[in-house]
């Protein structure tokens, strides 16, 4: 399973078809203000817990225009027998997914999303060019979830108690002892209600109702971003927008060529190098969000009870040596002598001799047997939350992060080629320009063993905004 946004470019009567991951969207084509494409993929599953769906998004542009973000209408669209539409209010995309139980590949043909143009600004889509974007995402249910394991470093604790707390519809105390964790979190506790949000500032009452705490429904990004997905971000935007977002910065970064001419050097590996201010404004562009950490933890190991350092495959096992490539930096790229029985990731023991991150999904098909231990996925079927590229998230350990509200990016850059969206950590006059209120979960290729628990809090209020060879990024949006 590997992971890459997949663009189809309608240009006049010329069709262009991009075709990687186990994604594929195809002939695509534009009629008044109905899009029509084919969109299949392999891996898909459906059950009575969850299921996995792609975020379909559209770009369009006059001829010779900078690329914009269309926005659907409320009604109009026309899914297929087999297929089912969620429609988020804001109408910038739209999740598909399949309708019944079952598992393997979907191949859904004649998809018809209704745009309305008038709404962008075009009165007639004769000339229009557009791109239809896929990124594949894991819906992960409303449920109560334990936070914290009660012993990682910084980990979240019960009130009073050094154990795992359950997030629910009620009211609960969260406290926290990382590093960076301001005075609040560590004393007294933060006040969260799972299907009301958090008290911000104490353990009072409910003052931010749009935190995303986790509890109530949303959908995260299957892979973590990869090189080939940014790369598609940086064409679809303006030169000078590319180059704050990428400037060229040395052989070790893995985009390289002259703007829209981009290429990844490896396109299905996580990317790396990406500041806090890189990752949201790829999450504005999509239509998405940064996840909280809160999220990161439910996503990992479900609503099931904490064990105490517990990796994202839901048990205390990883292999501990270096692994052997085959077909190195390439689509099928695997592991020859993977850990059998144990949880399997890239991180400093297993990654000796590396110099990057690996294939997004890579375990899934080099584990000696594909269970969720061996290929390192999450109970929810989310891969790489232990290893890779760290996690982007919003921490709960200051206000910065606090003050999150949930909000969605709208497709949009500033001027500046900066993420936009008002109520974002990193916020400040106008644009995502700093770090503060995010931090890193998860692990890294070149990191070590205890930062890639589901608990550790490390570097969970780190505000560090440079590009960095282990930073990565996973976007999630909240579900209606």
């Amino acid at each position: 399973m590997r992971t890459l946004t997949l663009a189809v470019l309608f240009l006049l009567c010329s069709l262009w078809a991009a075709r990687g991951n186990n994604v594929a969207i195809s002939n695509v084509a534009i009629n008044a203000d109905d899009i029509t494409f084919d969109l299949s993929w392999d891996n898909s599953w459906r059950d009575g817990v969850n299921y996995d769906a792609i975020w379909v998004f559209i770009k369009f542009r006059q001829p010779n225009g900078d690329w914009l973000h269309a926005t659907l209408n409320a009604t109009g669209h026309s899914i297929p027998s087999g297929a089912v539409l969620d429609l988020p209010s804001d109408y910038k995309g739209a999740f598909i997914a399949r309708a019944g139980n079952g598992s393997g590949t979907n191949s859904f043909t004649g998809i018809s999303l209704s745009w309305n143009h008038v709404a962008n600004g075009i009165q007639n889509t004769a000339n229009i060019q557009v791109k239809v974007i896929g990124i594949e995402m894991v819906y992960i249910p409303q449920s109560d979830f334990f936070l914290g394991d009660g012993q990682s470093t910084g980990t979240f604790i019960q009130q009073g108690v050094s154990k795992a707390v359950r997030i629910s519809n009620q009211n609960v105390v969260v406290r926290a002892s990382a590093s960076g964790d301001d005075a609040q979190i560590k004393q007294y506790g933060i006040l969260v209600h799972g299907a009301q949000g958090i008290d911000k500032d104490g353990i009072t009452a409910v003052d931010n109702t749009g935190f995303p705490t986790g509890y109530t429904p949303f959908y995260v990004m299957k892979y973590e971003m990869s090189q080939e997905q940014y790369k598609d971000f940086l064409v679809t935007i303006t030169p000078f927008h590319a180059y704050s977002r990428y400037p060229s910065m040395g052989p070790a970064y893995p985009i390289s060529g002259v703007h829209p001419s981009l290429t990844a050097a490896q396109p299905e590996r996580a990317m790396y190098f990406l500041s806090w201010s890189d990752a949201l404004a790829y999450a504005d562009w999509a239509g998405l969000r940064p996840m909280t950490e809160l999220e990161y933890e439910k996503s990992a190991r479900g609503p099931l009870m904490a064990i105490s350092g517990e990796y994202a495959w839901g048990n205390t096992t990883i292999h501990a040596s270096p692994y052997a490539l085959q077909n190195a930096g390439q689509s099928n790229e695997g592991v020859s002598n993977p850990g059998s029985g144990v949880g399997n990731a890239a991180y400093n023991l297993t990654t000796t001799g590396f110099n990057a991150p690996l294939r997004c999904g890579i375990f899934a098909s080099s584990a000696v047997t594909a269970n969720r231990v061996e290929t390192g996925a999450s109970y929810y079927g989310v891969m790489e939350l232990s290893g890779n590229v760290f996690e982007h998230c919003v921490t709960l350990g200051n206000a910065g992060g606090r003050n999150f509200n949930g909000a969605h990016g709208d497709g949009a850059l500033n001027s500046d080629g900066n993420a936009d969206v008002a109520g974002w950590p990193g916020y400040l006059n106008g644009a995502v320009t700093t770090a503060s209120g995010a931090g890193f979960r998860g692990g890294a290729w070149n990191y070590f063993r205890e930062s890639l628990l589901v608990s550790s809090r490390y570097y969970a209020t780190s505000t560090d905004n440079n590009r960095n060879s282990s930073y990565g990024f996973r976007a999630a949006r909240s579900a209606n």
